[in-house]
């Protein structure tokens, strides 16, 4: 049973860039900053999203070699 299918997990890739630009945006001179502590809470939150998008594409890949196992053996 998989948690995530790959267009679920594409998408959340594609909203972890969104808010990577819009951190970056932060270090822009004319803009409106997010204290060093809130900036570094948000890339924590972010490593912290990454990492468990990397733990879902691992089990996707121990999943489709089981069932690549499974085929071959039927």
């Amino acid at each position: 049973f998989m948690k995530k299918d790959l267009f679920s997990i594409v998408a959340e890739i594609s909203a972890v860039s969104n808010i990577v630009t819009g951190l970056s945006n932060q270090l822009a001179e004319n803009s409106d900053s997010l204290s060093v502590k809130a900036f570094q809470t948000a890339l924590f939150g972010v490593s912290s999203y990454l990492e468990r998008l990397a733990d879902d594409l691992e089990e996707i890949e121990i999943l489709m070699k089981m069932a690549g196992e499974n085929h071959e053996t039927n």
